[in-house]
């Protein structure tokens, strides 16, 4: 019987660490995908010509596009952009890691949400155009499903939700006209994002997951 439980210990201990350690792969995700989307804003804001590929997010671009203070046609959004690969991969490892949260609550809708970001990356890849969208979709869902989640999850994923409608109103609305309110919705959407992102890699890299 101890030869037993001296066979199975070190297994588990090596399950219980491969699991911590992707909670902090999404925290650091997380953290990168904030970091980025700041980085972008404050060179925009400030008109800096350094550090234009990070500034050349479709978000950010989509905001331009709606004010309709930028010279820039509709063709900007083409092309692969590097840090719009970024985003969609961290947004996809972000949901692999609340997967095992969201599974507790809805199993189906949690797949979905997991899989859009890549299946994003992919269309887009091989697009250069289309995909995009499916970042702000999955994050609609995933904070969707959160929100039936208990404890530290709930204030996260209300400013996730927020952030999610708020960017993808703004998105579906370019194919329609360019109207100044959308991108006005589209900076409370962008700010959000910031913030959601550093709630849940705060969550992801120094808590254990929250209850469902």
């Amino acid at each position: 019987m101890t030869k037993m439980n001296l066979t199975h210990e070190p297994m588990l201990v090596t399950l219980d660490i491969q699991r911590f350690n992707f909670h902090q792969i999404g925290g650091v995700a997380a953290w990168l995908a904030g970091g980025l989307l700041l980085a972008g804003l404050a060179l925009s804001l400030a008109g800096s010509r350094a550090g234009t590929w990070l500034q050349d997010n479709f978000m950010l671009r989509i905001i331009q596009l709606h004010t309709g203070v930028s010279s820039m046609q509709e063709q900007v959004l083409f092309g692969l952009k590097p840090v719009d690969i970024l985003l969609l991969a961290s947004s996809g490892l972000i949901c692999l890691a609340l997967y095992p949260t969201m599974k507790g609550i809805r199993k189906a809708w949690a797949v979905v949400a997991t899989t859009l970001p890549f299946l994003g990356l992919a269309l887009y890849l091989v697009t250069q155009d289309i995909g995009r969208s499916g970042m702000l979709a999955a994050l609609v869902i995933t904070n969707l499903i959160l929100l039936r989640s208990s404890g530290i999850a709930k204030p996260a994923a209300w400013v996730g939700l927020l952030a999610g409608i708020a960017l993808l109103v703004g998105d579906v609305g370019t194919a329609f006209s360019y109207q100044p309110a959308l991108a006005g919705i589209m900076d409370t959407g962008y700010v959000f994002l910031i913030m959601w992102c550093a709630l849940i890699g705060r969550i992801l890299l120094h808590k254990e997951p929250w209850h469902s």
